[in-house]
């Protein structure tokens, strides 16, 4: 599976290339995302693709069907930058420009935010309040 800047999530084929073959097309392809798709992770345990976007929202996908199944919303202010997955905990941590988002694949919920700090302890936050006065 890859996703990219055209904001299309693809599916390939891992089978090796066949003798001649130059150029081979996605076996499907899906384009959901209103923005481009900035990671994309697999959730074994849970069945589930999971992407986030530049336009702040993150979805689940079926990886059978390729349909999207569940989607949430992370705020116009979050800047998603990269994902991770966490098969134990079936969370999904997202780092943005200010910090680090855990959501719940399976409720699609937000269940903690955590700030970044500088070298000197101050949150990002902080520093942009201080930019704007």
């Amino acid at each position: 599976v890859s996703a990219g800047r055209d904001s299309c999530l693809m599916l390939w084929s891992a089978a090796p290339a066949q003798p001649r073959e130059t150029e081979r097309a996605p076996l499907l392809q899906r384009r959901e995302q209103s923005h481009k798709v900035r990671d994309v992770k697999l959730f074994r345990s849970r069945r589930a693709l999971v992407t986030i976007s530049a336009d702040s929202s993150m979805k689940t996908w079926s990886p059978d069907s390729m349909d999207v199944v569940g989607t949430v919303t992370l705020g116009s202010q979050q800047e998603m930058v990269c994902l991770a997955a966490d098969e134990s905990t079936g969370l999904a941590a997202i780092g943005t420009r200010d910090g680090v988002l855990l959501v719940d694949v399976r409720r699609l919920t937000v269940v903690a935010h955590m700030g970044s700090r500088d070298d000197n302890g101050a949150t990002i936050a902080e520093h942009h309040s201080t930019l704007r006065h």
